[in-house]
């Protein structure tokens, strides 16, 4: 069983207004023409903070002495919370709020009277805005690479099992510096309390309501999630495999702990428990027995449709096999020509309109239009595939070391669509040189909380951009990522 050992916090996502601008470029050639941006879905927005006010709620309060990283606290004129109720409540919106990474671990020094706590002390783990700015950049990027794979079109379930599944194939669970924290979205490892925090955090940016629940008895942490109004159980942490030496498998996704009723995860194969979720009520068993339960690979969205791996076969939403037994119906999974083992490695991805499966000596697409099935590959002891845009890593079997680890990729054909390639965040009042090597249009796309500016960009040169604390860059060339040629001081 997994089990979490201390606390931490995480990271502010929230965006400054900005003032932004194209001027000559270095090269004449290049032409930068306005063009009219479009919406931006609300997967990069997160609200504003409420000011303090008199009548303002414990949350808004501490959140905005966190932002002011204010040390001494005097709360006894605006509220009188019993001592341990307050404590409760603080660590709780903390844990909902990771984006608040800067914020310590400890409250020192609190004081009360007659049971109820009037001033205390919050510590900070990190002061200097410098590296806070460094930090949150981080985090911002780590964040921008999950949300590439969120598309406007899905829904709130889709979403929470794309961040789902995404956490499961890049994150490992182990110990690390940074083993409690949000930073597990950095470091790629860490424990269920980072688990929890980095769920939390997406599911803010993503606008989806979430909470942290804690159980002591367990010495454990996972997720609530709200989805149509009702709430459910997500543990993330208890769905990622624990091996060693598979740590780069891009397949063998759990899902025995997605979406449950309090009733259900109480009673599932490591019963959870000594949990208080206070006046939550997560009693909906409609995902209780979902078909996608038992699917070991990515439930993943193609052309309009949910396709996940069932019994070892590829199948849609409404039931119809795509592929049957990925492992031949022999149960049992050739990493070479001569031998096997007894284990399942199917994976599943998509891109575009086209789905991406692998058996034990081969990956395949399925056109969902056309219903066209094509060997792209042939090799033993593959287990697992996953598409970073128009990349299809896979990863393989050793048989010397028994480790499974990432093998190699394949370019895909690119697919038009509106899709955005890349990411920088933008520090304080900086030029951002964006450097283009040939004639091929390119858009570059500014976003804060107030507005979004899109530039057309033809001809070869610099494009720069003064920008400020908070604004977030995108920039593509229909597909392919333009990564390599951006550079930011």
């Amino acid at each position: 069983m997994k089990k979490c050992l201390c606390l931490v916090l995480a990271l502010f996502f929230t965006m400054a207004s900005i003032n932004t601008f194209a001027h000559t470029a270095e090269t004449p050639t290049l032409v930068a023409s306005v063009i009219e941006a479009p919406t931006l879905p609300q997967t990069y927005v997160k609200d504003e903070f409420s000011l303090m006010s008199e009548t303002a709620s414990l949350e808004d309060y501490l959140k905005e002495l966190w932002t002011n990283k204010t040390t001494y606290v005097k709360i006894f004129d605006y509220f009188k919370i019993p001592t341990q109720e307050f404590f409760d409540k603080y660590w709780q919106i903390l844990h909902d709020n990771p984006e608040f990474f800067w914020v310590g671990s400890q409250i020192q020094n609190p004081r009360q009277s007659g049971g109820k706590i009037y001033d205390f002390e919050i510590t900070y783990e990190y002061t200097d805005p410098d590296v806070i700015a460094q930090k949150k950049r981080s985090l911002d990027e780590a964040t921008a690479e999950i949300l590439l794979h969120i598309t406007d079109d899905m829904s709130d379930f889709e979403k929470v099992m794309t961040v789902h599944d995404y956490m499961v194939l890049h994150y490992t669970y182990g110990t690390s510096d940074v083993m409690h924290s949000i930073f597990i979205m950095t470091e790629k490892t860490g424990v269920c309390m980072g688990y929890a925090l980095a769920f939390n955090h997406l599911m803010n940016v993503l606008g989806i309501e979430s909470t942290y629940v804690p159980s002591q008895e367990m010495n454990h942490a996972w997720n609530l999630v709200k989805l149509d109004g009702k709430w459910y159980h997500i543990d993330v942490t208890f769905d990622d495999p624990v091996n060693a030496n598979h740590k780069d498998m891009y397949a063998h996704i759990n899902h025995n702990y997605a979406l449950l009723s309090s009733e259900a995860i109480q009673n599932a194969e490591d019963p959870h428990t000594g949990f208080d979720i206070g006046t939550l009520v997560a009693d909906s068993t409609l995902y209780d027995n979902a078909p996608w339960r038992s699917s070991t690979g990515n439930i993943v969205k193609c052309n309009s449709k949910l396709y996940y791996i069932s019994g070892k076969s590829v199948v849609d939403e409404d039931g119809n096999i795509i592929r049957k037994n990925l492992d031949g119906g022999d149960g049992k999974w050739s990493i070479t020509k001569t031998s096997y083992i007894t284990r399942f490695y199917g994976g599943l991805t998509s891109y575009g309109n086209t789905l991406y499966y692998n058996t034990d000596d081969a990956i395949y697409s399925y056109d969902t239009e056309s219903k066209k099935e094509t060997k792209i590959l042939s090799k033993y002891g593959i287990c697992g595939i996953f598409a970073d845009k128009n990349i299809l890593k896979y990863s393989k079997y050793t048989r010397s070391t028994g480790n499974i680890e990432y093998d190699s990729e394949i370019t895909l054909e690119k697919e038009e669509g509106p899709v955005i390639g890349s990411s920088i965040h933008a520090g304080d009042k900086i030029i951002t040189p964006i450097y283009k090597e040939d004639d091929t249009p390119m858009i570059v796309f500014c976003h804060n909380s107030n507005h979004n500016q899109l530039f057309r960009l033809e001809g070869q040169g610099t494009y720069a951009v003064e920008s400020e604390a908070g604004d977030i860059f995108f920039w593509t060339d229909k597909l392919k990522p333009l990564s390599k040629k951006h550079h930011v001081e």
